[in-house]
């Protein structure tokens, strides 16, 4: 087996580094664990035939766990720059999560008002 040399990704930038340190502290790591675990959740509880009202809490749930991943993905392309980003295959699928749930928000909210529209 080979050894591969590792790049050693020196920040010049001393804003950039305040947002390197910040996305890899403990407390950030920690943060978003917390959000992942309860987004989650927030996802299983769905079910067939639930009340207006809930799907309601479950949509607005939806659009805020969406908004706070991506903050995520916005502070770590702060950090990291595009090209160090997408090097980690972890951050790559983020990010096609989170284009894919944005899309899914656009839509989803689109039709919604253009179907109270239609019924006025």
């Amino acid at each position: 087996m080979r050894s591969q040399s590792l790049k050693l990704y020196i920040l010049k930038n001393p804003v950039q580094y305040k947002f390197w340190f910040f996305i890899n502290s403990t407390g950030f790591e920690y943060v978003m664990f917390v959000l992942i675990l309860l987004n989650t959740v927030t996802l299983a509880i769905q079910h067939y035939e639930q009340s207006k009202t809930f799907s309601y809490v479950m949509n607005i749930l939806n659009m805020v766990f969406t908004g706070l991943f991506t903050v995520e993905m916005l502070l770590k392309l702060l950090a990291l720059r595009a090209r160090h980003y997408f090097i980690d295959p972890w951050n790559s699928f983020d990010a096609l999560i989170m284009v894919g749930s944005v899309v899914d928000i656009v839509v989803t909210e689109f039709s919604v008002s253009t179907d109270a529209r239609r019924h006025v």
